[in-house]
């Protein structure tokens, strides 16, 4: 398990992914139309719609059991295919910087927990952290490996992250959108990388939809270092927190929920 409060690597194992295999909290329709979330583009492989609303810090939670929809619309569990490039798209209200815990803890947004070499973790992840009384939230995206890979940094402490302030505050009368893609066959242009290494890339966006626009708030980049070659568990909501041992909840609604992974 990530030690995300410190944002250092300090990584347990899990048990197989098989224990873990499960369905989403909060009700799917699993369905591979387009009900609430359009179908990104691309050879999909595998997708997941939940339209919710999820309250009060429902999340929705993808296992190796979880089924969703193959790219010719029939049903198929998860199971151990390799998720090397995916996209997940929601929306969230009622997340307000006032429930964030200060000073103690950082608030998990989404986390997706991949393994890699040897079933060893490979995970990304977004923190919300409140540094502040009155306000000032920072916003964390994090890549962590403890597989011994780590393309263009140290294998034994494999750490990547991209944060910044009030981008967004996060006010409970607001709603957002977060759109985020990943794909390890790519070069991220990162830390210095040139187009010749293929490090990776995690790409959020999050937009302030309130009202029914979509406004950019800020994108947050970040290398995978190596491939997710099949993945443990995904959690996204208020309650994601409580998924990796802490207890820092927020009563969230999440809506418009589409996870999919490409061929």
């Amino acid at each position: 398990m990530p030690n995300f409060c410190c944002n250092k690597l300090f990584l347990i194992m899990f048990a197989t992914a098989a224990v873990f295999a499960g369905g989403c909290s909060g009700g799917s329709n699993g369905d591979g139309g387009s009900s609430c979330v359009s179908l990104p583009d691309g050879q999909i492989a595998w997708t997941l719609e939940v339209c919710g609303p999820l309250t009060n810090g429902q999340t929705v939670d993808i296992r190796s059991g979880t089924v969703g929809k193959k790219a010719n619309g029939g049903d198929e569990a998860l199971g151990d295919r390799a998720v090397n490039k995916g996209r997940v798209t929601w929306t969230v209200t009622n997340m307000d910087y006032r429930d964030f815990p200060w000073p103690t803890s950082d608030v998990v947004v989404v986390v997706f927990m991949g393994y890699g070499n040897y079933f060893r973790e490979a995970n990304w992840h977004i923190l919300g952290n409140r540094l502040s009384f009155d306000r000032r939230i920072e916003t964390r995206l994090v890549n962590q490996r403890a597989d011994t890979i780590c393309i263009g940094g140290n294998p034994n402490s494999c750490e990547k992250a991209s944060k910044d302030q009030d981008k967004p505050l996060y006010l409970g009368t607001s709603t957002y959108k977060f759109d985020c893609s990943w794909d390890t066959t790519v070069p991220s242009l990162l830390y210095g990388q040139g187009a010749d290494v293929v490090d990776g890339l995690v790409e959020c966006r999050i937009f302030d939809v309130t009202g029914g626009g979509e406004s950019l708030i800020q994108t947050y980049q970040v290398p995978t270092s190596g491939p997710f070659n099949s993945l443990n568990y995904f959690s996204v909501g208020g309650n994601t927190s409580s998924r990796v041992g802490r207890d820092a909840d927020i009563p969230t609604t999440l809506t418009n929920v589409r996870f999919t992974l490409f061929e």
